[in-house]
């Protein structure tokens, strides 16, 4: 039986069942925090646009928030779901494709693993993780955003592993997608998109690498299309205004709406995803699974890169979010 079709695939099923029943024997609308509210308000914007409204008045998540999660709440709710219903189906849609991508990430990176031993670490590592089922269940962009990164890193691992070009395309587009839906994935994949840029140009496939460039720009266009004047600059995202070296030593920070003392320096808040709680109890114990052959492939050598970049990334922001970590925490 190949593991496509193998009985344990229905698992990512199942998954996005029990977050739903689970949300609803909580009565949990998704809409934890000032972010989900937000989202949902761009989701009705978006919504509007599409019946031909004009754009409504403007907020700051308009230059903070990407378009993906809250378009993507605007296309399911023209299904007749209210909106806010529907942005949480994604999130539960999405925390179940992310499962998909990943074992299909493991399938490739551990081509002699078997089915049975892939969904047990899947198990381990992302479904008891608390960060990754919170996610799943709220209004928020989080558990879109990772689906969309994993999607690609496992197009990419095959054309890196199986020296096939035809992926390249494909995972351009999904890295596109997925800047689209959190911009702090850009800090992720960048690294991967130049390795996969380069293979191809080492390999002398010039037009493939056209094509996949165009593409990977072609998916930001509803970034652009959809952003009011004013917001498509995403050079004064909050994200990177601040942004400094020098933050990796810092653990207060001040902005206008106050100091803030996270008791650690972003050095050591970058280092989260190895042991603290909130992300997976089990992980240091796996960590004793690691072996000197895991890293042969080049594209585990891509995962280090990419990991390396995301967190010297994350650690110069001038501030402190274990959310913005779950997709380091996936990677490792």
């Amino acid at each position: 039986m190949t593991a496509k079709h193998h009985p344990l695939g229905v698992i990512p099923l199942f998954f996005i069942l029990g977050l739903a029943i689970v949300s609803r024997l909580l009565d949990f609308n998704g809409l934890y925090g000032q972010d989900a509210h937000e989202y949902l308000r761009l989701g009705h914007v978006y919504a509007g646009l599409m019946a031909g409204q004009p754009y409504s008045a403007h907020s700051a998540g308009d230059a903070e928030f990407a378009v993906g999660y809250p378009l993507a709440g605007a296309l399911l709710a023209r299904s007749g779901l209210d909106m806010r219903t529907a942005m949480q189906c994604i999130s539960w849609i999405s925390a179940g494709l992310a499962l998909l991508f990943f074992d299909r990430c493991l399938q490739v990176l551990s081509p002699g693993a078997r089915a049975q031993s892939r969904w047990m670490f899947t198990g381990l590592t992302l479904m008891l993780s608390p960060c990754f089922v919170r996610a799943g269940m709220t209004v928020m962009s989080d558990a879109l955003g990772l689906a969309l990164a994993l999607a690609a890193l496992e197009q990419g691992f095959r054309v890196l592993e199986t020296g096939r070009p035809g992926r390249a395309v494909v995972a351009a587009v999904l890295c596109g997608l997925a800047v689209c839906t959190r911009f702090s994935l850009a800090g992720l994949l960048a690294a991967f998109a130049a390795t996969l840029l380069f293979y191809l140009l080492q390999n002398r496939k010039w037009w493939m690498a056209v094509a996949t460039l165009a593409a990977g720009l072609l998916a930001l266009l509803p970034h652009f299309l959809l952003k009011p004047a004013g917001a498509e600059n995403v050079l004064s995202h909050s994200l990177l205004e601040n942004w400094s070296l020098s933050n990796h030593f810092k653990a207060v920070f001040s902005n206008a709406n106050g100091t803030v003392d996270y008791g650690l320096p972003n050095i050591l808040y970058v280092l989260f995803p190895l042991a603290h709680p909130w992300f997976c109890l089990l992980l240091p114990g796996l960590w004793l699974l690691f072996k000197r052959t895991d890293v042969h492939l080049i594209s585990k050598k891509m995962i280090v890169a990419c990991l390396v970049c995301y967190l010297v990334f994350l650690g110069g922001i001038p501030h402190q979010n274990l959310r913005y970590l779950l997709p380091a925490y996936t990677l490792l």
